[in-house]
């Protein structure tokens, strides 16, 4: 869905406020919890503020994580 001048991929289900370091860089690690299906998956996107952006926000492609 059009949002700020982007394109919105998840619906907001759950919105996770997170810092980064110096660098610009954020990384994850786990693993998928007990229970979780074969195919399951989530979508994921991140979004920042950046005067760089059309309406002040930058967006990064969006991700599928999908269970093995």
């Amino acid at each position: 869905a059009p949002f700020k001048g982007g394109i919105f991929i998840p619906s907001p289900d759950l919105a996770i406020p997170l810092s980064m370091g110096p660098s610009g860089d954020i990384s994850f690690t786990g693993t998928w919890p007990a229970g979780i299906p074969s195919g399951f998956s989530i979508q994921l996107q991140a979004w920042f503020l950046s005067s760089m952006g059309p309406k002040g926000l930058i967006a990064t492609n969006g991700l599928r994580a999908t269970a093995p």
